[in-house]
């Protein structure tokens, strides 16, 4: 796909979608950005890509946020932000949880819910084809003092 078929395909998703659900103003603004971006760089070839990190720098970031972690819990703090691999367990109630996806190419943190009888993730949308590698329990609600 060029540049070209990709901004007109923008636009289509873009009218489709405004006249199924009437998009606010900020996905309109999305659809722009990302079709004036096109317009910009030209051929999608130019566009500069996002490197992902290797897989020594994503342990390096579980090792240093496993510190982290373990020094709240020895000042008496956290289980709220502990991710827990789905290799693990599952949550126990069905919800909304703060997830680590993989996209195929690229671990990324979204939120997904979780349906506890059917026993699965569900992730919308484009997705849904993301597979959960780990989720995390819903900090408590902010409170005023």
């Amino acid at each position: 796909m060029n540049s070209r078929q990709a901004i007109n395909l923008l636009k289509g998703l873009e009218q489709s979608l405004d006249d199924y659900c009437e998009l606010n103003d900020e996905g309109k603004a999305a659809f722009r950005m990302a079709i004036e971006s096109l317009e910009l760089f030209g051929n999608a070839e130019q566009l500069p890509s996002a490197q992902p990190y290797t897989d020594e720098e994503i342990q390096k970031m579980q090792d240093i946020e496993q510190a982290q972690l373990d020094k709240a819990y020895e000042m008496g703090k956290a289980d709220a932000l502990r991710w827990i691999p789905c290799s693990e367990r599952f949550p126990e109630e069905s919800g909304t949880y703060t997830v680590t996806a993989y996209d195929g190419a690229t671990k990324r943190v979204t939120y997904a819910k979780y349906q506890k009888r059917l026993k699965r993730w569900e992730l919308t949308g484009a997705r849904a084809y993301w597979r959960v590698l780990a989720w995390c329990p819903p900090p408590e609600p902010y409170k005023e003092k």
